[in-house]
């Protein structure tokens, strides 16, 4: 709980920080006078720098899982498929995926590829790479397909995105 009595909220309905800056900009601009909601989105913003509660120790294949995916973030332009990622830790693709899916609960395609658009949205943000050397960063073959795959991800291009967060860079 903040101090103005304001409960966290779970991570998994976090927004992106980003995400929150964004709309506290636009509603700066669009709506100075509402101060109110203004200290509250800023509080929300401030919110997601506060300590995270010590969590409980990784069982054998969490730790398995989160090695393997942090090897993968590290390469993730040699990372082409849920195969390469499985290899990390000496397992079949079938094998990584179920076990992903049980400690999880959620498919691991569907986070290799949030691992690749949020590698994007940082290269995107912070840098002046070519669209083409991005997706090479983040492991995609073209950047008609980065395109794509950003588009449905986040709803936007990737240089939409570039665009709007000019101002963060």
């Amino acid at each position: 709980m903040t101090e103005s009595g304001l409960k966290r909220a779970p991570k998994k309905e976090r927004l992106d920080l980003q995400a929150l800056v964004r709309m506290a900009l636009r509603l700066a601009e669009e709506d100075p006078d509402n101060t109110k909601r203004r200290v509250r989105l800023l509080e929300t913003i401030l919110d997601g720098f506060a300590a995270q509660p010590e969590e409980k120790p990784l069982d054998h294949d969490e730790q398995r899982l989160a090695r393997a995916w942090a090897l993968a973030a590290q390469n993730l332009g040699a990372m082409r498929s849920l195969v390469d990622v499985a290899a990390l830790i000496n397992l079949r693709e079938s094998a990584f995926r179920t076990l992903h899916r049980n400690v999880h609960g959620t498919s691991a395609g569907a986070y290799l590829r949030g691992l690749r658009m949020s590698q994007a949205e940082s290269l995107l943000a912070t840098t002046g790479l070519s669209m083409t050397e991005i997706a090479r960063q983040v492991g995609y073959g073209h950047a008609e397909t980065l395109n794509g795959a950003f588009r449905q991800s986040r709803g936007m291009t990737p240089g939409t995105f570039r665009r709007h967060a000019q101002p963060f860079a």
